[in-house]
């Protein structure tokens, strides 16, 4: 349909004196009310308010006032101007009932329209419908929403304002901890982006997010608990667990979290990604495993080599798997609801783990990968190659030419020193011989010269890292003016509006 447009005052002799076409549009725009219009079909003469919500919407929205002549034009403008006024108060214009009192004793009532909202709840289930986060991750989001938020599940987003978000988030930080606010945050924030993505393909009238522009990680302080096995401790741990292992007074569960978590610490995996470790995924014979995307965290296929100690684990464990259970690490359990999965996560192997350890020292499944990187660090193993081993997502654009099929033990020698320096403190500790102060003196110093290579290779990748670390402290700086611009650009259109009404 052809579409002309005009500016004049809106007045009845301006509408009387129109009339319309057949396929074509004609648009009166108000000279007095920014966004207050007039469309003339061809059979009909309807007033419309185009203005954007502030902090709701990025772009201006169409609602329609009513018919002319059934709607005086003076009451039209009336309502155009207040609706105006909700809109730079960031409301919703057609959610609101206007009443007013006119001299002659007309009465109007704007009732509110029967549509389609998106409550937290429905704005949860789009999330994981379209995103389809990992299974860990769904339960993340949807025990963080039903503990901190459990009263909003059925309120609609559009009813959500931002000084109510920031109330609940300081009161979950009072309540609990600047880590989990932070998170509380974060969910809300994922979800309702999905949910403003689907509800402008449907049509469906969806607020914009107001978390969008926010750098909610910096909202609290939070510091975040690293748990390691001190270097010092590292021998003693793979004693122990070794001990639980093989002790046949111990349960089976027991025995098996000792396994998963050798394999954890000697292969630097997340505990997750061992537990749902299948037997398809392995290849013993070559010594090496593919997990697929939909059990990374990053979603991406990891090919790792395993090494000889984690190996002999895997060879003992596909000796003695149950038939019809595909995992490595079937769950012990002999209840029906538990047949053919794979062990959960053990609290009982965290404390029995420990009662081997000093009282000071922590521990949880997660400090085992830590523990693998960071001595992988200290033995100069190349960043590259640390990345790669543990599926870090990495910046280099030559990665997606290389193909890790192409040859998986690439990374093995590598791995295998990593593994020596976790046995050589296992052995020194079964030995009472003392550790050295750094890990890299587990291995001689024999040939000197391939000893100062690595040296020289760990310094250029500290000054690497530093320039690195630059980079993105520059991109940080460039990213938070960023965000100031776009501020300051709708406080200028904001100024444009009130000044243009």
């Amino acid at each position: 349909m052809k579409n002309t447009r005009e500016k004049a005052k809106l007045t009845q002799r301006k509408l009387d004196s129109q009339t319309g076409k057949k396929g074509q549009r004609h648009i009166i725009s108000d000279t007095d009310i920014a966004g207050f219009r007039a469309v003339i079909g061809e059979n009909t003469k309807t007033f419309i308010l185009e203005r954007r919500i502030t902090g709701v919407t990025t772009a201006p929205q169409k609602f329609t006032i009513g018919q002319y002549p059934a709607m005086h034009v003076e009451i039209a403008r009336d309502i155009a101007r207040r609706w105006t006024q909700l809109c730079r108060d960031g409301q919703d214009p057609t959610r609101v009932i206007m009443e007013r009192n006119q001299k002659d004793g007309v009465i109007y009532s704007l009732k509110q329209k029967t549509i389609k909202r998106i409550t937290v709840r429905r704005a949860l289930e789009l999330h994981i419908e379209y995103k389809n986060p990992a299974r860990g991750s769904v339960m993340f989001y949807t025990n963080t929403l039903e503990t901190q938020v459990a009263d909003w599940l059925d309120r609609p987003l559009d009813d959500i304002k931002m000084e109510d978000i920031i109330k609940r988030a300081q009161k979950v930080a009072g309540a609990v901890s600047n880590s989990r606010a932070v998170k509380v945050l974060k969910t809300i924030r994922a979800i309702w982006n999905t949910a403003k993505d689907y509800a402008d393909s449907q049509g469906i009238p969806c607020p914009g997010n107001p978390l969008k522009l926010m750098r909610v990680h910096k909202m609290f302080t939070v510091d975040p608990k690293k748990v390691v096995i001190p270097f010092s401790l590292l021998g003693r741990f793979i004693v122990h667990a070794e001990q639980v292992r093989n002790d046949p007074t111990r349960s089976p569960g027991i025995r098996m979290a000792m396994r998963l978590y050798l394999v954890s610490l000697f292969l630097g995996m997340r505990s997750g990604e061992a537990r749902r470790l299948k037997w398809d995924y392995i290849d013993l014979e070559n010594g090496y495993f593919k997990l697929p995307g939909q059990i990374v965290k990053n979603k991406k296929t990891h090919i790792k080599p395993i090494g000889p100690y984690a190996l002999s684990i895997f060879k003992e464990l596909y000796q003695r798997r149950l038939p019809g259970n595909l995992y490595v690490f079937p769950s012990p359990s002999r209840e029906k609801k538990h047949r053919g999965k794979h062990i959960s996560t053990n609290r009982a192997g965290e404390a029995v783990i420990l009662e081997g350890m000093p009282d000071h020292c922590k521990f949880n499944p997660h400090a085992l990968r830590r523990t693998f990187i960071s001595l992988a660090d200290e033995i100069n193993t190349p960043r590259k190659v640390l990345k790669n081993l543990v599926n870090h997502i990495s910046g280099d654009v030559t990665d997606g030419y290389c193909v890790k099929e192409f040859n998986p033990q690439k990374e093995g020698p590598y791995l295998n020193r990593i593994e020596q320096a976790m046995l050589i403190c296992r052995d020194k500790h079964k030995n009472n011989e003392p550790l050295p102060t750094l890990a890299i003196d587990l291995f001689p110093k024999e040939n000197d010269a391939e000893f100062e290579k690595l040296k020289t290779e760990r310094d250029e990748l500290a000054q690497e890292q530093n320039r690195v670390a630059a980079l993105t402290k520059q991109l940080a700086e460039k990213d938070e003016q960023l965000r100031q611009a776009k501020l300051e650009i709708q406080r200028l259109k904001r100024a444009l509006e009130d000044k243009a009404a």
